[in-house]
């Protein structure tokens, strides 16, 4: 239900906003329209850290030890988690996708193909993460609290809400190391072809700059293979 709270929201604010983001995006782009990528996102971002939390419910009900000495290999009960979690998050991202039609974008087979597939890959790197934070905290309790210093701010600051133009430079600087702001503009380019974001280094004095949905992915790659590595170590020394 919070997706759809989202873009309940987002609908009221478009009456507001008017056309601020069409003079960002183009005259065809609505404030709505460019709100539901990053609820998209949002989605697969909320379910899949969240599902870390049936780490601390299985070790409170005293379900994680039964697990633990089963003879299964502790990576291989990880990595059964972690794709159980990017499941039950993509179920309910798929169902999100219906709503395009109605808010004025058109999805091609093509383009859902697509996004399917990033999501998929969101949601085993989010989930990874999710994982590490229920390995690593003890109780419901010590989730919330991170959750709310946390991932909150991971939330706010990936551009999922609005664009990410002018902003200041502390700002400027965290949403370009938050890696959930690299998700959201993958899934933004796919529907409306438009980047927000670009990440620049310089070699031998010329600057390279980096756009587009692969340079969004594999920053997703690498992130989602370090989560899933410390992940697995992390539920590795759980008791």
């Amino acid at each position: 239900m919070m997706p759809l709270g989202f873009l309940i929201f987002g609908s009221g604010l478009s009456s507001i906003v008017g056309n601020a983001a069409g003079n960002i995006f183009g005259p065809q782009t609505d404030f709505m329209q460019f709100l539901f990528p990053g609820v998209l996102g949002l989605s697969v971002f909320f379910v899949s850290i969240f599902s870390g939390v049936s780490v601390i419910w299985d070790r409170e009900f005293g379900f994680l030890k039964e697990v633990l000495i089963a003879p299964v290999s502790r990576t291989v009960i990880a990595l059964g988690k972690i794709l159980g979690g990017a499941t039950i998050a993509m179920i309910q991202s798929s169902i999100l996708l219906a709503i395009a039609p109605f808010i004025g974008l058109h999805i091609t087979f093509f383009i859902f193909l697509k996004l399917w597939l990033l999501m998929l890959l969101i949601a085993l790197a989010l989930t990874a993460f999710g994982i590490l934070i229920g390995c690593l905290v003890r109780t419901t309790e010590a989730h919330q609290m991170v959750s709310y210093s946390l991932i909150a701010p991971m939330a706010l600051l990936s551009g999922a809400y609005f664009p990410l133009k002018n902003l200041p430079f502390w700002m400027n600087f965290l949403v370009r190391i938050n890696p959930f702001t690299y998700a959201v503009d993958a899934l933004r380019q796919t529907v409306l072809h438009f980047s927000q974001i670009t990440v620049g280094i310089d070699i031998f004095g010329q600057s390279i700059i980096f756009l587009g949905v692969f340079g969004d992915i594999l920053v997703i790659l690498v992130f989602g293979i370090i989560m899933t590595e410390l992940a697995i170590w992390a539920f590795s020394r759980s008791d």
